[in-house]
């Protein structure tokens, strides 16, 4: 693969980088005690797969940001 991008349905590009942080930290939010039903942040009350999408968001635990 000669370009480090990948295409998406949409038509975004998304470089292979920002990939591995969002896979990163929805592994981390699948471990978190405040998940809800698999997809949403108890914390927040955002979709944790777009949240972790977001490369300036923080994650919201009151603990502890997990990313």
């Amino acid at each position: 693969m000669d370009d480090p991008r990948v295409f998406l349905t949409d038509n975004a590009l998304l470089d292979i980088e920002e990939l591995w942080i969002q896979k990163r930290r929805l592994e981390s939010c699948a471990q978190c005690e405040f998940l809800r039903n698999g997809t949403t942040c108890g914390q927040s009350g955002m979709l944790v797969s777009y949240r972790a999408g977001l490369l300036d968001a923080k994650c919201p635990h009151p603990a502890e940001t997990k990313w």
